[in-house]
C-alpha cells in the first residue's frame, strides 16, 4: 500500500515522465483519466500488461526455486 500510495504519487510528482510508467499511473491512464503528463489509454493498457507478465514471471521464478518436490 505504502508503494501505491506514497512512492508512486512523489514518483509521479517529480518525475512525470517516468512515473507514468508505474502502475497505478498506468491504470489511470487506461481507464481514462486526463492529465497533461498520464499515458494515452491504449499505453497504459500495455504498460499494465507489462507490469502483469513482469511479476508473472517473476513469481513463476521464485516458486520454483522455493518449491520442494
Amino acid at each position: 500500500l505504502a508503494w501505491g500510495f506514497i512512492a508512486e504519487n512523489l514518483l509521479f510528482a517529480f518525475v512525470p515522465s517516468v512515473g507514468r510508467f508505474a502502475p497505478a499511473h498506468a491504470e489511470d491512464a487506461f481507464i481514462g483519466l486526463t492529465s497533461k503528463h498520464l499515458l494515452p489509454a491504449a499505453a497504459g493498457g500495455a504498460i499494465l500488461l507489462a507490469w502483469t507478465i513482469a511479476f508473472a514471471i517473476a513469481a513463476t521464478v521464485l516458486a520454483a526455486r522455493r518449491d520442494v518436490n
